[in-house]
C-alpha cells in the first residue's frame, strides 16, 4: 500500500495570474507529487470558516493554472488592451461623476494616479471575482467539504504561507498531537522576526507564531538556503528549544520555455534596458537603484534604462511615487505590474542584465532565475544571495549605491561576454531535484 502524503494548498486554491515565489514553488512540488506513484497524493485546505482542516480536489485548481499559462502565451495583447480600456472606462466614470468646478482643478498627475488607482482595484476586483466563484461553484460546499482523515502513518506536508492564517498552524498542530501523523513544513525565510522594520506592524506576531509552533511541533523543517537553516538554527537556541531537524531543498529555476515569449508594449524591440524582478517592497531595496540612478545623473554617466517588474509590497509608497515623480529618473526608472510569463521570459531574454539588490532573502529565485536565462546578475553581499549567486553573479553591499552603480558602469559593457560566460557554465536546478530533495526529507 503506497504511502499517503498531504499537503496544504489553500495558497493556490484562490490564486490567480502570475505566480509568486511561494506559489510558483507550491505547484512545482505538487504537480511532482502527484506524478509520483510511490504515494497516494491527497490534498487539504483550511475551511472556510476556519474551524477545520477540509480535504479538496486540485483537478479544477490544475486545469485553471494551466488554462491562465496558455492564455498569457496566447493572447497577452488582447488581455493587456482589454485591460486598458476597463481602466480607462473606470478613470472615466469617475471622471464625469464629479462637479465640473473639480474636474477644472484637476491635474495630469492626478489623473495618472487616479489610472493606478484603478489598474490596482480591477486586479484585485478580479481576485475577489474568482474567490467568490469558487465559493459558489457547488451549492452548499461549505458543508460538503470532508475533514482531512489524517493516519498515523501519513506525512503533512505544508509549503505555503501557512502564516497568512495561523488558524490553519494550530488545527495542524493539534492534529499532530492526537494523531501523530510525521508533519513535515517548508520554511521560506525568518526576515519578518530577525528584520521587522522591513515589513509593516502586524506581521511580526502571526509570523513569530508560525515559526515557534513549527519549530516545536514538526518532525522535520525544510529550509531554501544554507543561510535559512543557520536562521532557524539560531532561532530554535533563543527559544530553548531542542533538537530541531532541519534540511535544505534547493528551488527549481528552469526557464519558462513552454510560454512563448511576448514583447510587452511599454518596452521598444530594440531597446537596451536593466531588469529588475520582485515584489516592490522596502526589502527588495530599490531605493538604492534610485539612487544609483541621481548618482549617474550627477556625475554626467549615462544608464539605460532600468525595468522594474512586481507588485506594489511593503512600505513601498513613497519609492514608487519618487521615482516616477523626478525629472531625473520619471523615463529612466518603469514599474511594471500584473504583468504575465509570457512578457517576463522576453524581458528576461532581451535585457542587458539583471539587478536585484535585496537588503535579506531566504534564498534569491530572481538571481537564480536570471542565471537560468543565461544573464548577468549584480545582486548584494547579505544572506542568502551569495549562496543562490553560486559565484555566477556580481556582489556588492546593499547599502552602498555608489558602490552599486560602479558595478554597474563596469558590467553593462561586459554584458555580453558576461552573459556568454554564464550560459556555458551555468546549469539550471531542474524543479524534480528539488522535489528528490523534498522527497528524501519526508
Amino acid at each position: 500500500m503506497s504511502k499517503t502524503i498531504w499537503m496544504d494548498v489553500s495558497d493556490l486554491l484562490d490564486w490567480s495570474g502570475h505566480m509568486t515565489g511561494v506559489q510558483r514553488v507550491m505547484y512545482e512540488i505538487m504537480t511532482c507529487l502527484i506524478e509520483d506513484s510511490a504515494y497516494e497524493a491527497r490534498f487539504f485546505k483550511l475551511s472556510f470558516n476556519g474551524k477545520a482542516l477540509v480535504e479538496c480536489d486540485v483537478t479544477d485548481m490544475l486545469a485553471r493554472m494551466s488554462a491562465q499559462a496558455n492564455e498569457a502565451s496566447t493572447a497577452p495583447d488582447d488581455a493587456t488592451e482589454g485591460r486598458k480600456k476597463q481602466i480607462k472606462a473606470m478613470v472615466r466614470k469617475a471622471y464625469f461623476a464629479l462637479p465640473t468646478g473639480v474636474r477644472q482643478r484637476i491635474t495630469t498627475e492626478h489623473k495618472q494616479k487616479a489610472k493606478h488607482v484603478a489598474h490596482t482595484a480591477l486586479h484585485q476586483a478580479k481576485q475577489l471575482k474568482h474567490q467568490f466563484a469558487q465559493m459558489a461553484a457547488k451549492p452548499g460546499e461549505q458543508e460538503y467539504a470532508k475533514p482531512a482523515d489524517f493516519r498515523q502513518d501519513d506525512t503533512v506536508l505544508v509549503v505555503g504561507k501557512a502564516w497568512d492564517d495561523i488558524r490553519l498552524v494550530d488545527l495542524l498542530a493539534e492534529g499532530k498531537r492526537a494523531v501523530g501523523y510525521r508533519y513535515v513544513t517548508l520554511v521560506h525565510d525568518l526576515i519578518p522576526v530577525f528584520q521587522p522594520h522591513l515589513f509593516g506592524p502586524g506581521l511580526f506576531n502571526p509570523y513569530a507564531q508560525y515559526l515557534f509552533e513549527a519549530l516545536t511541533n514538526c518532525d522535520r523543517i525544510l529550509c531554501v538556503s544554507k543561510n535559512t537553516e543557520k536562521d532557524v538554527q539560531q532561532l530554535a537556541a533563543i527559544l530553548n528549544v531542542p533538537h530541531v531537524e532541519t534540511a535544505v531543498v534547493v528551488l527549481g529555476d528552469t526557464p519558462l520555455t513552454e510560454i512563448a515569449a511576448v514583447r510587452p508594449n511599454e518596452v521598444a524591440a530594440d531597446e537596451p534596458f536593466i531588469l529588475a524582478v520582485g515584489t516592490v517592497e522596502a526589502r527588495k531595496n530599490h531605493e538604492l537603484l534610485y539612487q544609483a540612478y541621481k548618482l549617474a545623473k550627477e556625475q554626467g554617466k549615462q544608464l539605460p534604462r532600468l525595468i522594474i517588474v512586481g507588485s506594489p509590497g511593503w512600505l513601498t509608497n513613497d519609492f514608487v511615487y519618487i521615482a516616477a515623480h523626478d525629472p531625473d529618473t520619471k523615463d529612466m526608472i518603469t514599474i511594471l505590474r500584473h504583468i504575465p510569463d509570457a512578457q517576463i521570459r522576453w524581458l528576461y531574454e532581451h535585457c542587458l542584465l539583471t539587478v536585484y539588490p535585496s537588503i535579506y532573502e531566504g534564498w534569491g529565485l530572481p538571481v537564480r532565475e536570471s542565471l537560468a536565462y543565461g544573464k548577468h546578475c549584480i545582486t548584494t553581499t547579505v544572506a542568502s544571495l551569495p549562496e543562490a549567486a553560486g559565484g555566477h553573479a556580481s556582489l556588492v553591499s546593499p547599502y552602498d549605491s555608489g558602490a552599486f552603480l560602479a558595478q554597474l558602469l563596469t558590467d553593462i559593457p561586459k554584458a555580453p561576454q558576461l552573459n556568454k560566460a554564464i550560459a556555458c557554465t551555468y546549469v539550471p536546478n531542474e524543479w524534480r531535484s528539488t522535489y528528490a530533495m523534498v522527497k528524501k526529507a519526508l
